[in-house]
């Protein structure tokens, strides 16, 4: 077992790693993270996932209000 080697050659095992990252992150550590922190968590997600996550980002951020 190689930890990711199978990301490494799909594009979608590896956004939906990043997926699955911001999933985690938010039910586990929102609640309680400080707004400057939630939004460096964010943007690091954002750089680390790539564009495919701005979508999914948006879509759970408008059903959260």
């Amino acid at each position: 077992h190689v930890k990711r080697a199978a990301s490494r050659q799909s594009k979608r095992a590896q956004f939906e790693f990043w997926r699955a990252m911001l999933i985690f992150y938010r039910k586990h550590y929102r609640a309680q993270t400080p707004l400057w922190l939630h939004s460096l968590v964010m943007a690091a997600l954002l750089v680390k996932g790539g564009r495919g996550l701005w979508g999914e980002m948006r879509r759970n951020a408008a059903t959260s209000l």
